[in-house]
């Protein structure tokens, strides 16, 4: 393209709005649908996998049993009532998810099998609550009070 020719481009597209994010999809990847489709997969494949980031900073003093336990005290319910809750809150259940995930070493997806539920849906419930527990006082008081009765 000579230097006339791109003059020329840039004066007619300079009246043409144009928004560069128009085509972008779930607010972070532009690209054509394979392409889309190849980086949600690979996406979904390090986030379901053994190697996610919060899996190499944990500490893992407490086990899904003895959390799950504390739960169970703490709301008064049945595992299987915590698993079966559907209708929102679901607190109990977000609760046992938050947790699960930052004190064990297990993955969303075997956190979601313990509460049938996708592994992409355990990783935003946990990010939901860790958003909550930030601005809540009261509830960062409840989950440290579950905690406080886990056995180590």
């Amino acid at each position: 393209m000579g230097k006339n020719q791109y003059r020329r481009f840039v004066l007619e597209g300079i009246d043409k709005p144009i928004d560069p994010f128009k085509n972008v999809y779930a607010g972070f990847l532009l690209g054509s649908v394979s392409f889309i489709k190849e980086k949600l997969k690979t996406l979904g494949d390090r986030i379901e996998g053994d190697e996610v980031a919060h899996r190499q900073a944990i500490n893992r003093k407490a086990n899904k049993d003895s959390i799950i336990k504390a739960v169970i005290s703490r709301y008064n319910k049945t595992l299987q009532e915590i698993k079966a809750g559907k209708t929102r809150p679901m607190k109990e259940k977000q609760v046992a998810i938050y947790l699960l995930r930052k004190h064990t070493g297990l993955t969303n997806k075997e956190i979601g099998n313990e509460f049938g539920m996708k592994f992409l849906a355990v990783s935003k419930t946990a990010l939901r609550m860790e958003q909550l527990i930030d601005r809540d006082e009261g509830l960062r008081r409840e989950t440290e009070g579950v905690m406080s009765k886990v056995e180590v």
